[in-house]
């Protein structure tokens, strides 16, 4: 099955509106867990949100094809687990993390294509990310093949707010957690910039085992 193939039949899953759970873990091996807490509409301060549906494809792709650990939300409950005060989500991820020895998260996140960057790294104005600055230079050079011009730190989002996936999992589990923005246009098939199976691949590198000398 190609990259494209497997995109769609996951772009099928997510628009599937008769999920019975509210979340999905998909267990595996390694220290890197991934996290798409929007994958599905989400309701924040009363207004519908649209769902980042290529972030849970994303991670449905990671944990397929790669057997990388990963979460994603799957069923709209009014929800938004990115920001609510009390989340299943995020305490159904923080159990995880504490019972597999995650060594890092990453929860991803799309762009709207209006935006001038490529992709975002979000700190938490570096409070996330436990003192491993080295971590986002890592994530800089896993993207580097792409060529992408625009990578930002911090700047528009930084996962700042407690209730963020990042704030919960590196407070409460005293682990480094970076938010990762990707600009829809990246993702998108029929668009110019489209290189989908190059994000994936870029994502995966984040897993290899060179990334834990970054956590020393």
């Amino acid at each position: 099955m190609t990259c494209e193939q497997q995109l769609d039949r996951a772009l099928a899953y997510f628009t599937d509106e008769d999920h019975k759970a509210s979340y999905e873990i998909l267990e595996g091996t390694g220290s890197v867990m991934f996290s798409a807490p929007h994958a599905v509409l989400q309701t924040r301060n009363g207004a519908n949100k649209a769902a980042e549906r290529y972030t849970g494809i994303l991670c449905k792709l990671l944990n397929e094809d790669f057997h990388v650990p990963v979460i994603y939300k799957t069923r709209h409950l009014h929800d938004d687990a990115n920001h609510d005060s009390i989340s299943d989500y995020r305490n159904a991820l923080c159990r995880y993390v504490n019972n597999n020895q995650i060594q890092y998260v990453i929860d991803l996140h799309q762009l709207n294509p209006d935006r001038e960057m490529d992709i975002c790294i979000g700190t938490g104005y570096g409070k996330n990310i436990e003192g491993h600055e080295n971590l986002i230079d890592f994530i800089r050079e896993s993207f580097q093949p792409l060529g992408l011009k625009q990578i930002t730190v911090d700047e528009p989002f930084a996962a700042g707010n407690p209730n963020t996936v990042c704030a919960t999992v590196a407070s409460s589990c005293d682990v480094p957690a970076i938010q990762i923005e990707i600009n829809t246009k990246l993702l998108m098939q029929g668009t110019d910039e489209y290189c989908f199976p190059d994000i994936l691949k870029s994502l995966h590198h984040l897993t290899d085992s060179s990334g834990s000398s970054h956590l020393s």
